[in-house]
């Protein structure tokens, strides 16, 4: 049960820092004028990127997404 716990924790810190390296992707796509496209696909869960797909500040939403990670992180862990 513990293992399936921290498995579980390891899976979202790793989709966290992923997130973290995708942020750049959106600044570059808006600097070009370009729409969210198959370099975010890459770096994030399907369901995520779909959504980025629709919104218009795709960077705001991925700092939502690990500002989420870290509320839940650290209400987790006791603050």
């Amino acid at each position: 049960m513990i293992n399936d716990i921290e498995s579980e924790y390891r899976v979202k810190r790793i989709a966290v820092m992923r997130l973290v390296a995708a942020l750049l992707v959106p600044c570059k796509l808006y600097l070009r004028s370009e729409p969210v496209n198959s370099e975010l696909e890459k770096l994030m869960f399907l369901s995520q990127y779909l959504q980025l797909k629709t919104i218009n500040n795709p960077l705001l939403q991925i700092v939502f997404w690990i500002a989420d990670y870290l509320q839940q992180s650290w209400t987790h862990w006791g603050q």
